[in-house]
């Protein structure tokens, strides 16, 4: 019941969970939900569900207090594919090498831009996949940097934060630069100065900047409040922007 699924989200915010999924039973359940859980809630809806359970609309769901909803059937159908997917290859070559084989690895071509104009129409946080759909409907794994780069400019974000485990770019002395032009970053590239792991960073932060966004910034996660040092102090690490 409603107490139990409470006290385990309850302990999962004292160890530092960021969201709650619940399920409820009834109407009076879900409209408690949020007033005695210390979490944001996400709403499990699903339709045609054989115990009655209530099934509520975004503004309901909103007035209520959660901040998102699941479909159920949308995830089922996911998992149905990938499942399908994993046995028609076991049956075809005895082997399932899974989405991230070579062969579908794919560079991102276009967002689907309406999709992102619904959330930007609610007041929902999307968690999305780094999963895109080829021409005859494959699947393919997409570098998550890329995506975040691309769904920025899309939405003509004024800020994207592309969080690392690195201090941001550094100079051939290794010291932290806090500001670079687009042009200025293409040279340190050309000249070697950004290598590795850093290179697809950022050619993402510039192409997000191509793209429309107004300056991108490689952050070290491991700082803590660097998101909010980043917004609203000096900076927190290396900020690119259009010249």
């Amino acid at each position: 019941g409603l107490d139990e699924a409470s006290m385990r989200i309850n302990r999962a915010a004292d160890v530092g969970a960021d969201l709650g999924l619940l399920f409820p039973r009834n109407p009076a359940e879900a409209e408690r939900a949020p007033r005695v859980c210390r979490l944001p809630l996400v709403y499990v809806q699903s339709r045609g569900n054989r115990d009655g359970r209530p099934l509520f609309s975004r503004q309901e769901l909103q007035q209520m207090g959660y901040v998102a909803c699941i479909e159920a059937q949308v995830v089922l159908c996911t998992a149905f594919h990938f499942l399908k997917r994993a046995l028609t290859e076991l049956r075809d070559t005895g082997s399932y090498t899974g989405i991230s084989e070579p062969q579908f690895v794919a560079a991102r071509q276009e967002i689907e831009d309406r999709v992102l104009a619904t959330f930007r129409q609610s007041d929902f946080i999307p968690v999305i996949a780094p999963i895109g759909v080829g021409a005859g409907g494959e699947t393919y794994n997409i570098n998550a940097d890329t995506v975040a780069g691309a769904v920025a400019a899309a939405v003509k974000a004024r800020r994207f934060l592309l969080l690392t485990d690195v201090a941001g770019v550094l100079d051939s002395e290794k010291r932290l630069i806090p500001e670079l032009t687009a042009a200025e970053a293409r040279r340190l590239i050309t000249e070697g100065t950004v290598s590795g792991g850093m290179i697809p960073k950022v050619e993402t932060c510039l192409g997000a900047v191509d793209g429309g966004v107004e300056a991108a910034v490689i952050l070290d996660g491991r700082v803590p409040h660097a998101i909010l040092l980043e917004l609203f102090t000096e900076g927190a690490g290396t900020l690119i922007r259009r010249g």
